[in-house]
């Protein structure tokens, strides 16, 4: 075939050492470890937000950001960071092909409004009525059988 393109055995060679060359660096540059850390605020305060759990999506590894929302972990490019956090809205953030070996973020997560259903108050003290169920599905000791 190398005949029907005018290349001679060395240039063949040397295409194909190229080729593989240009793959491998493809693929080492998509699973090459980056090291990410950053620090967690809130988007409308700017305070810290503290104990932000931040996991690699689909892997079931990750940190949790300290108390003044800093966190670092290795991650590769393909890796999707999701940060989750008690009343907040959950971020992602794909870390990408930068090229770099260290990437330092900021992340602002955006407080979420939590909805709670409506409370009934009843008059009365529902606890006697809750201690005489289990009062009632209590099982009873047996006596023994005497011959």
């Amino acid at each position: 075939m190398h005949r029907l393109l005018g290349l001679k055995n060395a240039s063949v060679g040397r295409l194909l050492g190229l080729l593989l060359l240009v793959w491998l660096s493809a693929a080492t540059a998509a699973y090459a470890q980056v090291r990410v850390t950053g620090t967690v605020s809130d988007a409308e305060t700017r305070k810290p937000v503290p104990r932000v759990t931040v996991l690699l999506q689909g892997k079931g590894q990750g940190v949790i950001a300290s108390d003044q929302g800093d966190f670092n972990l290795n991650a590769t490019a393909r890796d999707t960071l999701v940060f989750q956090a008690l009343g907040y809205q959950t971020q992602r953030l794909v870390v990408g092909n930068s090229g770099l070996s260290q990437i330092i973020l900021q992340i602002k997560l955006k407080p979420a409004s939590i909805e709670l259903q409506s409370v009934e108050v009843r008059q009365g003290r529902p606890s006697d009525a809750v201690i005489n169920r289990a009062m009632r599905n209590m099982k009873r000791p047996t006596p023994p059988t005497t011959r």
